[in-house]
């Protein structure tokens, strides 16, 4: 028995499903994928209409069912989201070229996408997710269909990126009073580094510090200690520190070392 559009031999577990025996659908797995996909584009604008009249309609039910679903699979559904926003990141970096246009740093973690013109950035991330911070799917979802094309955009390493901006003298002297140099790469230059947290608790302690210029005061007043209220932390150059946060918490360079992998 052969798969009725490509040819292929059709052997049940490998490349046929046995449920496909009781409706007589002698196609491969490959060709019935191929199939659906097909009839998923052709058909989307219906779809999409089916879909959001029944959103409408079943509401609550349907954010119950997706709520229940997060809980009991919680790490499955973060690590599908993970690979999904790299999945896009990677096609997103490929078609600006791969590589930063300043110091050809090709590190898929390390890169973003930087405005040409100054404050493009935020009113970009505004239009595009709703947050003037926020940069996900929805952004880079953009950034594959051409959209928003007002906003000239290059690709960047984190370093690049930050290097251009001037550096507060609050953070110019909490970086130099821990030691002055990014303790995972050893990068120097002042504008290239900032204050990092080593074991990914820095969203708990910015609740108690709220914000960037706070952060580096509350440190200032507190004599810049070693672990400031019960936080580690370290100096760590741009690319080390959004590089761990966007590699699941490791810095690539530690990564490939093996350190903390």
């Amino acid at each position: 028995m052969r798969c009725r559009r490509c040819g292929i031999p059709l052997k049940i577990g490998q490349n046929w499903w046995v449920s496909s025996s009781r409706s007589r659908d002698y196609v491969c797995v490959a060709c019935c994928s191929a199939r659906c996909r097909d009839y998923r584009r052709s058909h989307l604008a219906s779809r999409k209409d089916y879909d959001a009249r029944y959103y409408r309609l079943h509401k609550e039910a349907v954010k119950a069912r997706v709520r229940t679903h997060y809980e009991r699979n919680k790490a499955v559904v973060l690590d599908s989201q993970w690979r999904y926003q790299r999945r896009l990141k990677e096609k997103c970096i490929a078609k600006f070229g791969g590589e930063c246009v300043y110091c050809g740093e090709e590190e898929v973690p390390f890169l973003t996408f930087g405005h040409v013109n100054e404050g493009d950035g935020a009113k970009h991330r505004r239009e595009t997710t709703g947050s003037s911070k926020f940069r996900g799917g929805t952004f880079y979802l953009s950034l594959l269909r051409g959209n928003l094309n007002q906003y000239p955009m290059q690709l960047e390493c984190f370093n690049c990126n930050n290097g251009k901006r001037n550096v507060s003298d609050a953070r110019r002297e909490a970086v130099l009073a821990y030691g002055g140099k990014c303790n995972c790469c050893g990068e120097s230059q002042i504008n290239r580094l900032t204050i990092g947290h080593p074991r990914n608790d820095g969203g708990k302690h910015r609740k108690i510090t709220r914000t960037e210029k706070t952060f580096y005061r509350h440190l200032k007043k507190m004599g810049y200690p070693p672990a400031p209220d019960g936080f580690g932390i370290e100096v760590q150059c741009w690319n080390c520190n959004a590089g761990a946060e966007a590699n699941r918490g490791v810095c690539p360079h530690k990564e490939r070392t093996g350190v903390g992998g």
